[in-house]
């Protein structure tokens, strides 16, 4: 990391290093899930909330040849079809490395970088040349090219604006890092935030990461990190590790239980004899935990677990705090602990997945989000993040049958309520969202196919 910062930006032994360190494996349309998000909840959030003004700027920070913010270029003609000519649509593609650059500006593609995308899309925008596939001009034309170190001590990328990005997209930079760098670098990224601008990241990447600037929200397909201080919206966890909303009380039942909230919150539900007493051990490291003190959080939470009445929920906040230090182990063997006083809770397994898949061990995640299922079978997190691991492992028949047994869950609810973990989101919304991921039969088309001849 200090000889990427200190070698001169223009020298062959930085040009041949950055050759031999980057991997600029990408195609269009990478993680399904991830875009799936942005077509349907980022996106248009963003452009409600921007139309007043009529301007959109987003960044790829690393976006190695260019198919992530072209594929964002897409996704943006499509929403705004009819209305993009009103808009100012600012996109900026930066890399470490100058060859990339150069691919991207050219903007032709050869088939590997289409793999996964619907055939319709691709002859829709793009056209066939001798065995390469060409951008149509009007979305080729949308990005700005720049290399642009993000590591460098210096002003890195000076050809971009310095804020007031809506977007921002760093995904898969972050393997190359140490802690200390992500940390810089991602203090740069949230800084260059608009307001309730969003962070994408690649999976797990920040995970280890204290985000002061930052709010974490939490959907099913992937996480994402919203600026902090954006007017009226409700503010969304600042956890990565929100714990699984209780159906039931504990065995044998307590007076206090663990509810999964869209804040991330672990809320304590006091017994009317106790609600005039002093704070708890418990109710202490709760408050610590909102501020975001992990550390203090656990060691208080620990106390707690050696007190009969807060035994359970206890164990449950120490592991998440645990977890939220990246001591994921010493998370784990808390969550037995918490298994061994109540067996039939399904919480302690929802978040033993979580810290699976972070640590990158997605079949033990697979095996225990099935084991919630197997205890709670109305909990729909489980059934929806299931979905977006099978969806990522390219099994989509198993992820759209787990994405149709959600939706029948949810529309057994009141539409007005909320769904935890989901960010505050409502019945009604979250019925819509799982609805668009689902998409229409296979042998249906849909209206974006039937009229744009090919759906982003």
């Amino acid at each position: 990391m200090r000889l990427l910062e200190q070698l001169p930006g223009d020298s062959g032994e930085w040009e041949r290093l950055i050759g031999e360190l980057t991997v600029n494996e990408t195609y269009f349309f990478r993680d399904r899930g991830q875009f799936k998000l942005l077509r349907y909840v980022v996106l248009p959030k963003l452009i409600e909330g921007r139309r007043a003004h009529g301007r959109l700027r987003v960044w790829s920070a690393g976006c190695s040849t260019g198919e992530e913010i072209y594929s964002l270029a897409i996704l943006l003609d499509h929403l705004l079809a009819g209305e993009s000519g009103a808009w100012r649509l600012e996109l900026y593609g930066t890399d470490i490395d100058a060859r990339a650059i150069d691919h991207a500006r050219r903007g032709c593609y050869r088939d590997w970088s289409f793999r996964g995308v619907d055939p319709q899309l691709q002859q829709g925008y793009f056209t066939s040349r001798g065995g390469e596939w060409t951008l149509l001009p009007r979305i080729h034309d949308m990005v700005r090219f720049h290399k642009a170190n993000l590591l460098a001590s210096v002003e890195y990328a000076p050809e971009l604006p310095a804020n007031d990005f809506d977007l921002i997209l760093c995904r898969n930079v972050f393997i190359y890092f140490d802690r200390e760098a992500i940390a810089r670098v991602v203090g740069r990224l949230s800084a260059a935030l608009a307001p309730d601008g969003y962070l994408l990241t690649g999976h797990n990447e920040l995970f280890e990461q204290h985000l002061p600037q930052l709010e974490t929200v939490v959907f099913p397909e992937s996480v994402i990190y919203r600026r902090r201080g954006g007017a009226g919206e409700q503010p969304a966890s600042a956890h990565p590790f929100p714990m699984a909303a209780s159906r039931a009380p504990p065995k044998p039942p307590r007076p206090v239980s663990l509810t999964r909230r869209d804040s991330g919150r672990v809320p304590v539900v006091p017994d009317p004899a106790r609600s005039a007493a002093a704070p708890t051990d418990l109710t202490r490291a709760q408050a610590l935990y909102e501020q975001g003190a992990y550390a203090a959080a656990a060691e208080m939470a620990e106390r707690a677990a050696g007190q009969r009445h807060d035994a359970y929920e206890g164990c449950c906040l120490r592991a998440r705090c645990l977890a939220n230090l990246a001591r994921y182990e010493e998370a784990l063997r808390v969550l037995e602990e918490a298994l061994r006083l109540n067996d039939l809770a399904h919480e302690p397994y929802y978040l033993m997945a979580h810290i699976r898949e972070a640590q990158g061990r997605t079949a033990e995640a697979l095996g225990l989000l099935d084991r919630v299922i197997y205890l709670d079978p109305a909990f729909i997190p489980a059934y929806l993040d299931l979905a977006a691991l099978h969806e990522r492992m390219d099994n989509g028949a198993r992820s759209r049958k787990l994405r149709e047994v959600a939706l029948r869950l949810i529309e057994r609810l009141p539409l007005e309520a909320e769904v935890p973990p989901y960010s505050g989101l409502t019945v009604a919304e979250l019925k819509a969202y799982v609805t668009e991921l689902i998409g229409p039969p296979a042998d249906t088309p849909s209206e974006d196919n039937r009229n744009r001849g090919g759906r982003p």
